[in-house]
């Protein structure tokens, strides 16, 4: 599994993540994951209406952990 921090490899490809790899990254539930993404660009691997594979651009990834990080004062 690739770190949250590596965001784009070597060869200038994005990284993808899993739902699960993000929730074990962030230490929330996969629905948490599910709900942060509403309304952001993943890309799904299953056909229309069926279950299937969905990834996550390492770009939406790092917008998810902007969001969810505070400054404490």
């Amino acid at each position: 599994m690739a770190s949250a921090t590596k965001l784009v490899s070597e060869n200038g490809f994005e990284v993808l993540y899993r739902i699960a790899e993000v929730a074990k990254m962030l230490h929330i539930s996969r629905a948490s994951v599910y709900n942060l993404l509403r309304g952001e660009k993943i890309i799904d691997l299953g056909g229309r209406n069926k279950k299937g594979i969905k990834l996550i651009p390492g770009s939406v990834l790092r917008g998810i952990i902007e969001r969810k990080t505070r400054t404490f004062r």
